[in-house]
């Protein structure tokens, strides 16, 4: 998955937003594991997770924005969040509730009542399992908690005098917006999006841009790595896949036989109705 995920972000260095990279996730899971289904559903409720992490932080964060923004343009940020995080949440826990208001309530707009639904439809698998969506929420809120301290490091390698809470403010929605596909890898957008706000504190435009260009730097680097990775797999590359079933020990899983995944994607429904594990 480590191997996956680094193949992905070398992808990604060419691909706008994060498009390449989960791309390649869900078609390298389903391709091994010959399990499109069950991979499309993964990565589905894991963006679901991460951005329900992502704005919950920048909610959390917004009071800090004061030095940045008026009040109207923070309760604006709040008001375009809120409803996607709520949303979120319904998705997690209850689905299906939230794929019945969809039908009646989103708007067949480029397919946006197909997409809601899909989303809610796929962490079905997941609703009556709390404690792992709970955990993996944790660790989506530490990435990006992470990626703030990675910003806050190099604007003392800049030498720029930004606090730590001011940081706090500008870093999520730094995250947010290079997660927009509108460039590759947000390059432009993480130093315009930097500018914009640093300037309002007395940043200066080159430090701004520096520090955006020390970022794109920084986290290119796994991508750089994961094109090593997919040098180093070769075509021959077939990872060792066994499938997690209910109340089977880890220990004891059995390599499943080829084919089978057919099967299993052909009664994936039945499955997440069932509450199975995937």
């Amino acid at each position: 998955l480590f191997g996956s995920f680094l193949v992905g972000r070398f992808i990604g260095l060419v691909v706008p937003g994060t498009v390449g990279l989960d791309g390649y996730r869900a078609y390298d899971i389903a391709r091994h594991a010959r399990a499109p289904a069950k991979s499309i559903a993964v990565i589905l409720v894991e963006k679901v997770i991460g951005f329900f992490a992502l704005g919950l932080l920048i909610l959390l964060t917004l009071p800090g924005g004061r030095a940045f923004l008026p009040d109207e343009a923070l309760l604006f940020i709040a008001g375009v969040f809120v409803l996607p995080v709520t949303l979120a949440v319904g998705i997690l826990l209850r689905p299906g509730a939230v794929e019945g208001l969809a039908r009646v309530l989103v708007p067949p707009v480029l397919g946006l009542r197909q997409k809601v639904g899909a989303a809610a439809a796929a962490a079905g698998a997941y609703a009556n399992r709390r404690r792992i969506l709970f955990t993996a929420t944790f660790f989506g809120v530490l990435v990006h908690a992470s990626t703030v301290l990675m910003y806050l490091v190099l604007v003392r390698a800049v030498g720029v005098e930004v606090s730590a809470a001011d940081m706090l403010f500008v870093g999520p929605l730094i995250v947010f917006a290079t997660a927009v596909p509108l460039s590759l890898s947000g390059f432009g957008i993480r130093e315009g999006t930097l500018v914009f706000l640093l300037s309002r504190i007395g940043v200066s435009t080159e430090q701004a841009v520096v520090l955006g260009l020390l970022a794109f730097a920084c986290s290119e680097i796994w991508s750089v790595l994961g094109g090593l990775v997919f040098l180093v797999r070769g075509r021959d590359y077939a990872p060792q896949i066994a499938e997690l079933r209910a109340g089977v020990r880890a220990d004891s899983l059995a390599e499943e036989a080829p084919g089978r995944e057919a099967e299993d994607d052909a009664a994936a429904p039945a499955a997440v109705a069932e509450g199975n594990p995937t």
